[in-house]
């Protein structure tokens, strides 16, 4: 008992370690998907090299502290997960390591932009909006109970998205307009990061739930242009940025309602975290395009709507997210003559049914499902589906 102390000001599951006045708490959570995935409209021979069926395991451990101090409590979170999937492929990474106090946040941590509110697991995708770990310094003043006000600077190579059409003139070749295809010098367009991301946020919370509406600015920046063949024009930098809105509601009977919109110019990865990517061309959405006539750089247009409910029925829980996006650009139209365009749709669906037969497991299923409306006829429609089993335990 003289080395045991429980640490109630912390919350729940924190310890003193023995001899400091500091509290800890360990945690940890194994989540299992069997998952089924199926595609339409993709090149068949890609597809057919592509794993149908995937056993996904996902290993968690979580770490805190929290130590009082005469300008407010000192606390760290640490999230640590390994994973292994159907091709033995292992993989670590850090889903959160940061430092709060006194309204300073330092290291990585969710993206001050986002809501991350969906109801479902998202196993697979994004359900149309920002969903980003990032590393960041952020500092949030708190005028209220309900009321706060965030000002953060964030990674800015996080939410690169890519420079279309760059570093090659006059009309693109076949095949060699998105960004994932033209991997300029091993890259996708950009320079160095010069600047981080400034982003905002207002919120207000209360017994009913939450809302906050959010803004980032976002530097794109086009790497030297030394492409063979071109007159070694290199496009001066442009300023994106993207606002956004978000709601959570808290309804009687255990029914929660959530909802999100977002607008970008240069800046596509705040409003979809999951764009539409095809086997050849890679993800569809970029930042900016590269003018051949002009040597200028294009800012993209992006926006996104997202809803999304969780109820109760007995003992199951029931969630449906569904989600709109669409994105925007005029440049490749123009460069090619009208004979390609960027342009598209995209539907996001997602469903699930989960049981809780005892506290901290959940067993349940889900589907997510994505489809795409694409404006060029060479591409035309396409979807991709996953319906998986999800277990998930934690400790």
């Amino acid at each position: 008992m003289d080395y045991v102390r429980v640490c109630g000001a912390a919350g729940e599951g924190y310890y003193y370690l023995p001899g400091t006045e500091t509290c800890v708490r360990l945690a940890g959570e194994i989540d299992i998907d069997y998952i089924v995935n199926w595609s339409s409209g993709d090149a068949e021979a890609r597809w057919r090299s592509a794993d149908s069926g995937n056993l996904y395991v996902k290993s968690k451990l979580y770490a805190y502290s929290y130590t009082d101090t005469d300008f407010g409590p000192l606390t760290t979170t640490f999230e640590f997960y390994a994973v292994n999937d159907v091709d033995e492929d292992n993989e670590l990474g850090v889903d959160y390591a940061f430092i709060q106090w006194g309204g300073f946040t330092f290291g990585r941590n969710e993206s001050v932009f986002d809501a991350a509110n969906y109801t479902t697991w998202a196993e697979v995708y994004t359900p149309a909006m920002s969903d980003t770990k990032i590393n960041q310094a952020s500092y949030t003043a708190t005028f209220s109970e309900r009321f706060s006000a965030t000002v953060s600077v964030e990674d800015a190579a996080t939410r690169q998205l890519g420079i279309a059409l760059y570093p090659y003139m006059g009309l693109p070749a076949a095949g060699r307009i998105y960004p994932d295809e033209i991997a300029f010098a091993g890259d996708d367009g950009y320079g160095g990061t010069k600047w981080p991301d400034a982003v905002g946020r207002l919120k207000t919370t209360g017994a009913w739930g939450s809302a906050q509406v959010t803004a980032a600015a976002h530097q794109v920046y086009a790497a030297y242009n030394d492409a063979a063949g071109s007159d070694g024009v290199t496009p001066s930098g442009g300023v994106g940025w993207a606002l956004a809105g978000a709601f959570t509601a808290d309804l009687p009977h255990g029914v929660m309602l959530v909802g999100t919109g977002a607008y970008a110019r240069g800046a596509a990865s705040y409003v979809h975290s999951s764009w539409y990517s095809l086997p050849v061309q890679g993800t569809l959405a970029y930042d900016a395009a590269y003018d051949p006539a002009s040597g200028d750089l294009d800012l993209t247009t992006a926006y996104s709507l997202s809803f999304g409910t969780a109820f109760d029925v007995g003992p199951a829980q029931f969630a449906v997210q569904t989600g709109w996006s669409r994105f925007e650009d005029g440049t490749i139209a123009r460069a090619t003559g009208g004979a390609s365009s960027a342009d598209f749709s995209q539907i996001d669906v997602q469903a699930q049914i989960g049981f809780e037969p005892v506290k901290d497991l959940i067993i349940g299923f889900g589907t997510e499902y994505q489809y795409l409306d694409h404006d060029d006829a060479a591409i035309g429609d396409a979807q991709h589906m996953s319906t998986y089993l999800h277990v998930d335990r934690t400790f």
